[in-house]
């Protein structure tokens, strides 16, 4: 598709591959390697005595297929002779069932597979088309009638119950992920679709069964190798203003997704809650390829809610992702390739509005600041003084779209060898390459440029020792770089945060970040079918190994351009000065794995499931010994090189389950379980680590000038000036714990045939929770009357493992695959979430009773549904025929989505610190949600509506007995959430092999407005001259402006086209 010259732009050469990581790449792989070296030298020692010890087991991309071989009167047929192959690759495996009937066949690839049965006697029975997903132990039952013409049973779409585990979680099909509307393309939004799942919020309110997933307990593998960003558990992969989506791998080159969410195996650990598992494809015998492109543009789309209220123009956008697969056979049946590229091309709009000085100001501004307002551009609007009705003399409006833009290159490639019957290797490398250029503000040096190099290698090895036991080995490295960059400027942030927040501020963005990541694991996993036992031992190590600098950079903060008492940036007299950053500091930990799981098949319908699992983590420590403690006691730090805390090595966590098949017909199954599971610690995850030892410097004029006064006050800083200011510091709790999650579920499965229900009640209890900055550090330097441990330390932030979570929830699923033209999968959550956890820039109300924090969580939804579906709509049955090339190929597929409201903190102030103010007295008999106040702009509310009257001001009043209220946390609720998406798309046959699909996606179709939470402030002290803050109670954007407003949930109706042509 042609898209005019910007996308031109975007696709030249240049754009593949980014010049400043080009000399970067071969000098980064090359240190992996070695790495790699000496690490597989030490493990492959250790991996020999893991084998032979049979110690625990690690997470792999395979499955089982277990079943029981009987007679067409119900009797067992003993010693049958079962293979399984793989239809794709022709890969066989052959066992024998024992004297019961049973068989297992353990450590398969997922695939599509042939199930045979041969018994003396016996017609030979076949199963066709069974589909095997990752970490699923798939029942398979074999019918033999008695010799003659051989049967085969086709099982193709079949929804099963499943029998054997009490695993909660889902397995997001090929064909979900492929016909599914995916705003973007990233794979992570078809968490939706899974139960106890809520995304549709800004990035600290998403969770999976109430534990955060974008930054907290989930695992984010690919292949059951580390996927993660290395400095914390979560989907999350980026950071600042970078906007790759992608960055992991092309949703073309995904087979499947598995999301384990509760009472998953021992085989699985390292998350407090779901482990995300997408699954890459593979080659096959035949040869496949595909090439498409998807392409958005602002003509096509809706305008926002707020932008049409305000008289604002869409935003302009412009987005194409293309690329293609191509796969098959190197040698048939024994060497297979798959390869993918994926690109994208985006520029997308940001209408920038902010006060600027005129000339006059200029002129009268001291010579200093001359420099700090040189690239900001002349008004093009001027301020009417409301006093006179004359134009100010010294600020005006200036107003600009500027364009930022996104490349993205992904690309990836997998070789399959099958080496013998017993022996099979696969490598896998992924590569993605991505720039952000993101405008800021209005000065004409005020773009940021943000890159992300994210690789992924994985190798692994398979060996049948007999058809009892087989090994699965894998290494594979996890190498993230970033550089969130700041912009050109090398001018200090002038900033009026404490002023009218409307004023342009000059100079770079906030932080200048370059991270560098790294993991390098080992995996070794050992099946073993021993009678009724299925038995897995094995391990997971994994190295992290985490760089960081933070480029210094001084604030400035004025009270305004022009003030009557000069503290203004005209004067160079600023309110606060301050300078922060760090140096490259290298942290390293490890992290050890080991467990045991045995699938017991006690009966013939019960299975049992038991799991052991160890988790042990080495303390965090930078290279040069600057990862440093505070003491709060003797107000010292910890000596340079000195352990910041203990090792906690008492994570056990027992795993116990069980599946009843209580008709024993497979349709009606009862599962449930218990577990603990353990968070995976990683290097110097708790917020800022490098303040113990590169402390923020921070000074205010009142005390530079009475108590100080060393140096010049002003630009250019001064670093004298800066001496004399207090510091924070952090202390680490020298018995710092793992966090811990406890599961337990119970639920009911039922065959209908035409789909498959499961009712149950899914809970967990989260303890040891860190204080890693999302999660707020309890202020332990702060109450209202002053500093209680000393006026020389500013804030001290107390990182421990305090906070504590609980989640109960009534859980419906209702699944059938594609079968019969017809695929859907429902679900409803109802559930309670509730935690004493503070979240990200926001404070505890009585830091010296954090207990009073305990309520409904940031991430409680009590009402959640979603559901996806697609049909292939048979227009030649209802037509009696027709020209194929118009009747056949048409499909529609949709996500809905619906919630209730987030939880709101009402708090007495608002604004940008609203988070930091104390919660006020409730108002007895007085409904809060019953608004009738006068808003500023003259509209009177007559009760609760949307977007601008959703609380009601009267139910509150300032704290009476003391500095804080008796207002819980939370108290209030937020509007919710609906929104349909469809796609519907044609696909023409040319051949049996060539085929081109013609689509249309359409996001928020019925262009709903879904509000974000309103302000819990009852007072507004921001003070903004072109985008007034909110007021108690009203939203000022929608869900899709907090998730970037374009791309994801939430938005406004907005068009996607696309063409794939398939071969």
């Amino acid at each position: 598709m042609d898209t005019g010259s910007r996308r031109d732009r975007r696709h030249t050469g240049e754009g593949i591959m980014h010049k400043s990581l080009r000399g970067t790449f071969q000098i980064d792989f090359l240190e992996d390697q070695m790495i790699a070296i000496k690490f597989m030298r030490a493990v492959s020692l250790l991996s020999i005595t893991f084998l032979f010890s049979m110690m625990v087991s690690a997470q792999s991309n395979s499955g089982s297929i277990t079943g029981v071989v009987t007679d067409q009167n119900g009797a067992v047929v003993p010693n049958a002779t079962v293979t399984v192959t793989n239809q794709g690759t022709n890969e066989k495996r052959t066992v024998q069932a024992d004297a019961d009937g049973r068989y297992d066949v353990v450590a398969l690839p997922t695939g599509v597979y042939t199930i045979e049965a041969a018994a003396s006697g016996f017609q030979v029975q076949s199963i066709k088309d069974l589909r095997l997903a990752v970490g699923e132990r798939a029942r398979a039952n074999v019918v033999m009638a008695v010799s003659g013409v051989a049967a085969v049973v086709n099982v193709q779409g079949e929804t099963r119950v499943d029998t054997e585990t009490a695993t909660v979680g889902d397995t997001i099909t090929a064909a979900r992920i492929s016909d599914n509307p995916v705003n973007g393309r990233d794979f992570t939004q078809l968490l939706a679709t899974i139960p106890g799942s809520v995304q549709t919020s800004h990035q600290f309110n998403a969770s999976i069964n109430g534990i955060p997933s974008t930054f907290g307990g989930s695992s984010v593998l690919v292949d059951g190798m580390d996927a993660g960003r290395v400095d914390l558990n979560g989907t999350s992969n980026v950071l600042g203003r970078i906007e790759s989506r992608v960055n992991r791998v092309s949703m073309d080159s995904i087979q499947e997704i598995q999301v384990v969410e509760n009472n998953y195996s021992a085989q699985y650990g390292m998350a407090l809650g779901a482990v995300i598992n997408p699954i890459t494809k593979s080659g096959t015998n035949n040869f496949h390829g595909s090439l498409f492109e998807f392409y958005r543009n602002e003509a096509l789309d809706a305008n926002d809610f707020f932008n049409n209220a305000a008289g604002f123009p869409k935003s302009e956008f412009s987005l194409n992702q293309f690329g293609g697969n191509f796969s098959g056979p190197i040698k048939r049946d024994k060497v297979f390739f798959f390869g993918n590229y994926e690109g994208v091309r985006q520029d997308r709009g940001t209408l920038l509005t902010a006060i600027v000085p005129t000339q006059l100001f200029r002129a009268s501004a001291v010579p200093a600041v001359l420099p700090l307002i040189a690239t900001l551009p002349l008004p093009t609007t001027p301020i009417l003084i409301p006093a006179t009705g004359l134009p100010d003399p010294f600020r005006g409006i200036y107003q600009e779209q500027k364009v930022g833009n996104l490349r993205e290159d992904t690309g990836s490639f997998k070789l399959d060898f099958l080496h013998t019957e017993k022996s099979s290797f696969s490598a896998r490398y992924n590569i993605n390459d991505s720039d952000t250029e993101t405008p800021y503000g209005v000065g004409t040096d005020q773009t940021a440029d943000g890159t992300l190099r994210v690789q992924l290698f994985k190798f692994s090895h398979n060996y049948i020792f007999n058809s009892n036991m087989v090994n699965e080995a894998a290494f594979g490295i996890n190498h993230n770089k970033t550089h969130a960059g700041a912009g050109p400027s090398t001018l200090p942030l002038v900033s009026f945060l404490f002023g009218d927040q409307g004023i342009a501020n000059p100079g770079p963005a906030q932080f200048n970040q370059f991270r560098t990541n790294a993991v390098y694991q080992f995996l070794d996993t050992l099946s073993w079918v021993k009678n009724n036992h299925s038995i897995k031992f094995g391990t997971d190590i994994r190295l992290n190994r985490r760089s960081a600098e933070l480029v210094s950079q001084d604030t400035l903060q004025f009270l305004d351009l022009i003030r009557s008492d000069t503290l203004d940036l005209q004067n160079n007299l600023p309110f606060i000065m301050s300078r922060s950053g760090s140096p490259d500091l290298h942290y390293a930990n490890e992290n050890f794995g080991f467990f045991v799981q045995d699938d017991w098949k006690v009966h013939p319908r019960l299975s049992l499931n038991l799991g052991l699992r160890y988790d042990v983590s080495t303390v965090s420590r930078e290279r040069d010994g600057l990862l440093q403690n505070f003491d709060p006691v003797t107000l010292t730090f910890s000596a340079v090189g000195e352990k910041v805390h203990n090792v906690d090595g008492n994570n056990f966590g027992p795993r116990i389950g069980f599946a009843w098949d209580i008709f024993g017909n497979g349709k009606t199954v009862l599962r449930g379980g218990y577990g603990i599971f353990y968070n995976r610690e990683l290097p110097a995850s708790w917020g800022s680590p490098q303040v113990n030892s590169f402390p923020t410097q921070s000074i205010d004029f009142i005390t530079w000038l009475f108590f100080c006064g060393a140096g010049n006050w002003g630009y250019p800083v001064d670093p004298h000036a800066l001496a004399c200011g207090v510091r924070s510091a952090f202390a680490i709790d020298r018995n710092l714990k793992t966090g811990k999650a406890q599961h337990w579920s119970l639920n009911l499965q039922h065959d209908f045939g035409f789909g498959t229900l499961s009712v149950g009640y899914v809970a967990n209890r989260v303890t040891d929770i860190l204080t890693d900055g999302v999660v707020t550090p309890l202020n332990i330097n702060r109450q209202a009357e002053g500093r209680p441990l000393s006026s020389a330390f500013g804030d001290v932030f107390l990182v421990g493992n305090y906070p504590s979570s609980e989640y109960h929830s009534l859980q419906v699923n209702f699944k059938r695959n594609l079968s019969r033209n017809v695929r859907f999968n429902a679900n409803y959550t109802w559930a309670h979430a509730t935690d004493d956890i503070v979240g990200f820039f926001r404070d505890y109300q009585d830091p010296a009773h954090p207990e009073r924090e305990h309520a409904s969580s940031d991430q409680d939804i009590r009402h959640n549904f979603s559901f996806d579906a697609g049909y292939d709509i048979p227009f030649q049955d209802w037509f009696d025929g027709g020209p194929r090339w118009l009747v056949q190929g048409w499909n529609v597929s949709t996500i809905i989505q619906a919630r209730t409201g987030f939880p709101v903190n009402i708090t007495t102030q608002g604004g940008v610190f609203g988070g930091f103010s104390p919660r006020p007295d409730i108002v007895p008999g007085v409904d809060p949600y019953d608004s009738h106040e006068t808003l500023p702009n003259g509209f009177v509310c007559n009760g609760y509506s949307l977007p601008n009257c959703q609380f009601n001001p009267d139910a509150f009043v300032a704290p009476q007995s003391g500095p804080y209220g008796n207002a819980g946390r939370n108290l209030l609720r937020g509007p919710g959430f609906t929104q349909f998406d469809i796609s519907v798309f044609k696909t023409t046959r040319f051949s049996e092999s060539k085929s081109l699909q013609l689509r249309v996606d359409i996001f928020n179709i019925f262009n709903k407005a879904n509000f974000a939470e309103p302000s819990g402030g009852l007072t507004q002290p921001d003070q903004n001259s072109v985008r007034p803050p909110s007021f108690f109670g009203q939203s000022i954007v929608t869900v899709g402006n907090n998730l970037g407003g374009l791309l994801g949930f939430g938005g406004p109706r907005q068009i996607q086209l696309s063409a794939r042509f398939n071969f």
